[in-house]
């Protein structure tokens, strides 16, 4: 294999050895009124290869199951797990929220474990929307007081109010 490819962060070889995880799900405002199911998926290609994190729609999950049973053989499609459909999806409840990332993980797990020889729509879904890390800087904010005075007895001292940011 030439090294220029053994860049790219998944490769169909790395599939065994990668693990899925579902992090967190959430409901997003997509405008008028509706909204989407967005969940954060965690993948770790295993192989000494850095993991990382994507954020896939309810409806990207949908189209890679109707892509991939489209393109597999009847007998593979059969091994691949049904998406439940109805309240699971729509239900805020933190039972149901719980039970949909583990059928989601259940059924991610089983798409990269599938026994065909080239997965690419799996590996194009697991790294495309790539969550870039936020860098979160330390933040304090308050207000200066003298110790020990109360602010309605003096009324000659203004407190300050502050804000430090630092790395």
């Amino acid at each position: 294999m030439a090294p220029e490819f053994r860049a790219l962060p998944l490769l169909s070889s790395d599939l065994p050895h990668t693990t899925i995880a579902v992090s967190h799900s959430m409901v997003h405002p997509i405008g008028r009124g509706k909204e989407t199911l967005t969940f954060i998926v965690s993948v770790n290609p295993g192989n000494g290869k850095e993991g990382w994190k994507v954020r896939k729609a309810y409806s990207d999950v949908l189209s890679l199951n109707k892509r991939v049973r489209n393109t597999v053989s009847k007998g593979v499609a059969t091994k691949i797990p049904n998406l439940p459909g109805g309240n699971l999806w729509r239900d805020r409840a933190p039972a149901m929220v719980g039970q949909r990332n583990a059928v989601l993980m259940d059924f991610l797990q089983a798409m990269i474990h599938m026994p065909v020889k080239n997965n690419y729509e799996v590996i194009a879904f697991l790294t495309s929307d790539v969550v870039r890390p936020v860098v979160q800087t330390a933040r304090k904010e308050g207000y200066l007081t003298k110790r020990g005075k109360n602010l309605v007895t003096h009324s000659k001292y203004r407190p300050s109010q502050f804000c430090i940011e630092f790395l």
